[in-house]
């Protein structure tokens, strides 16, 4: 039974855990409480998702005793910001919740998981776990019927003990790295089974930003988590990234500059914190994630035109993008690293990857490995790191087939290529459809035709006679 180590505080129609809009003239009560969630939301666009250990840890940070703070159960937390609860003094604005809300909540959390089932049924008979002695180590995607299987390399050469594989039925064996793939962060792993269930990668079209994810266990387990679609795939070398330099929230009438960051493309061109962007090379944005979306499949180097109001005075700006800089990881309490992390275990390699995905399923570092699947149950890659509070990174499927091909695995390639073949099977049978469809419109309206020659004839032969 892989364990959950998250569980989401208040789970609203997402899924997720509860997110609060936390606005520049709030008042708390205890001083260091708002500072400490207003510090969260500085860099989130306003927003700050709070989990049980993000609480527990605010409260510590605020002055609560430890003792009380580890006495405080899931349900116990919810109350405490539920009605009559003491935390509503300090987070106005939050939902009221009675003992029926928090029953209906935790059924919906439960409803929630119990829908996305059908989702993974056939992703999980594509996942195992490996573990060393009884502590889950990472997760892994199968790739062919004879034992082969992607996982993540750092986390897997770690360890330097015995690593046991459970392909999911409970009988753990041997795992040893066979081949890797460094700049993915990917592990080929052998383990002595057959007739295993190939993953099937999809690589047709992506599900639009915002569309429902969820991440897959092994066979018989729930899925690991829910979440959305944040940013199609991208670079995450910071070389290859083009970067403006603005922390944003959405606004009535664009995307709003909440901060600048000193130094970069947004600063130099003139851009100041509260303008309104209003259009990205002539095109609107109603979202963060669109906007963000749109800049990442740009180059550092390239030009791009936004448009924003200031004070209902709309500017142009001709923007050469710049470069993402790097984040110093040897200095972990930096802020940017502190913000990020904060109430939240983050992988150790998270960045750095020529194409990732980038998704919110709330998953902890070791349960990255196993596959990211779409409502319809389409496998688009494989979750490679935990990078955030509200951030977790899958390598594409197309990538992943990139190297299988690399890999030579010839019973890894024909599961690459079946899902290619299928996809153009499927292809090929709309076509055909709609052709059948488009024939037999013709052959009525042919069929049509042909009776009104035959009415015509006879009212030629009728005039004739």
């Amino acid at each position: 039974m892989i364990k959950k180590a998250i569980l989401p505080l208040l789970l609203l129609a997402t899924g997720a855990a509860l997110v609060v809009q936390v606005g520049a003239k709030d008042q708390f009560d205890d001083e260091k409480f708002r500072d400490l969630l207003m510090e969260r939301a500085e860099n989130n666009s306003g927003m700050i998702q709070l989990d049980e250990d993000i609480i527990k840890e605010l409260l510590r940070q605020a002055g609560m005793p430890s003792g009380e703070v580890e006495n405080f159960g899931a349900r116990q937390l919810l109350e405490f910001f539920s009605e009559g609860g003491q935390g509503l003094d300090l987070m106005p604005g939050l939902m009221h919740l009675s003992e029926t809300d928090l029953d209906a909540l935790e059924k919906q959390y439960f409803d929630l998981v119990d829908a996305h089932k059908p989702s993974t049924k056939n992703a999980a008979k594509s996942t195992v776990a490996f573990y060393t002695g009884d502590q889950l180590l990472v997760m892994g995607t199968i790739v062919s019927k004879d034992g082969h299987i992607l996982t993540k390399a750092s986390d897997f050469k770690k360890v330097s003990g015995k690593v046991m594989c459970d392909p999911g039925d409970g009988k753990r064996v041997p795992a040893r790295i066979i081949d890797t793939f460094n700049k993915h962060d990917l592990a080929l792993v052998k383990i002595n089974r057959q007739n295993l269930t190939p993953v099937r990668f999809y690589t047709g079209e992506l599900p639009a930003i915002g569309a429902f994810l969820t991440a897959s266990g092994p066979v018989n387990e729930e899925p690991l988590g829910i979440g959305v679609l944040s940013v199609h795939p991208r670079s995450l070398n910071s070389a290859d990234r083009a970067f403006l330099g603005v922390g944003l929230e959405a606004a009535d009438d664009g995307i709003r500059v909440t901060r600048l960051l000193p130094d970069t493309a947004a600063e130099r061109a003139g851009i100041r914190q509260g303008d309104i962007i209003t259009q990205l090379d002539g095109k609107k944005y109603g979202s963060v994630p669109e906007f963000i979306n749109a800049v990442s499949k740009r180059e550092p180097g390239d030009e791009v035109e936004v448009n924003t109001l200031r004070n209902n005075m709309e500017n142009s700006y001709h923007i050469k993008l710049g470069r993402r800089p790097d984040i110093d990881r040897r200095h972990p309490e930096g802020r940017f690293e502190r913000m990020n992390s904060m109430g939240t275990r983050l992988s150790d390699r998270r960045d750095g990857y020529p194409q990732a995905l980038q998704h919110d399923i709330p998953i902890e570092p070791e349960m990255v490995g196993g596959p990211v699947v779409d409502l319809n149950g389409n496998v688009l890659g494989i979750n490679i790191a935990r990078a955030g509070r509200v951030k977790t990174y899958a390598i594409p499927s197309k990538t992943l087939m990139a190297v299988l091909n690399e890999a030579k695995l010839s019973d890894a390639q024909v599961s690459a290529k079946s899902t290619q073949t299928d996809a153009e099977r499927e292809r090929l049978i709309q076509k055909l459809d709609q052709a059948k469809q488009q024939a037999e419109q013709a052959a009525k309206a042919a069929n049509k035709a042909q009776l009104e020659v035959q009415r015509v004839q006879k009212l030629l032969d009728a005039h004739k006679e």
